[in-house]
């Protein structure tokens, strides 16, 4: 339960990441889009800069996903090699697109 709360707060950091650009982004307005309080945030992040890491860790994540996506669908041999584990985050993206 506590990483489906993390998650949420992260996704609704993301809408406001996009939204408003990633250095515009602001604790409150995250917590207003996740329904929560900044203090909840803070529990969960610690600080704005660890937010802001999280943000663009998961921007890079889905960056690298989609990257491999495109590499599987025009058969490129290096993407075929790829670890399972990115392999898998590239099946992710293609479902969510």
């Amino acid at each position: 339960m506590k990483n489906d709360r993390k998650s949420e707060i992260l996704n609704a950091a993301l809408v406001i990441a996009r939204a408003k650009g990633y250095s515009k982004a602001t604790l409150q307005d995250v917590a207003k889009q996740a329904g929560c309080t900044h203090g909840l945030i803070l529990y969960y992040f610690s600080t704005a800069v660890q937010l802001r890491r999280a943000i663009m860790s998961e921007a890079i994540r889905v960056s690298d996903a989609a990257i491999l996506a495109q590499g599987l669908a025009i058969g490129d041999s290096k993407a075929k090699r790829a670890p399972p584990d990115l392999k898998a985050a590239a099946a992710a993206y293609l479902m969510e697109a």
